[in-house]
């Protein structure tokens, strides 16, 4: 392509948005029901919004360290099956409430 180094940019540009715009909208997910079940975050939402990022960003810290790709091996591997187990424990008690067990 003509102007390679100008469609990279654009490329890695584009990235960048897009990370930033899913962030944003985890980030909407949390603050929003958080403000609608405690009145004191709706008056402090700038307070709510830099504490959370400070929470992820120190969680995210976690993950870059040396040993970082264990944790996150260890995460995929064992982790997930607990809430998987959950949710069919609950949703096997809504089948039997619906139907009258």
């Amino acid at each position: 392509l003509p102007l390679s180094v100008f469609w990279s940019f654009i490329f890695f540009l584009m990235l960048l948005t897009m990370g930033l715009s899913s962030a944003i909208g985890i980030m909407q997910g949390i603050v929003t029901p958080l403000q609608d079940n405690f009145s004191f975050f709706r008056k402090h939402t700038k307070l709510l919004i830099v504490g959370l990022f400070l929470l992820m960003f120190a969680c995210g810290l976690f993950f870059t360290q040396p040993s970082g790709s264990h944790f996150i091996k260890l995460l995929s591997n064992h982790w997930i099956v607990f809430p998987i187990i959950v949710i069919a424990i609950f949703e096997t008690m809504a089948v039997s409430w619906a139907y009258g067990a």
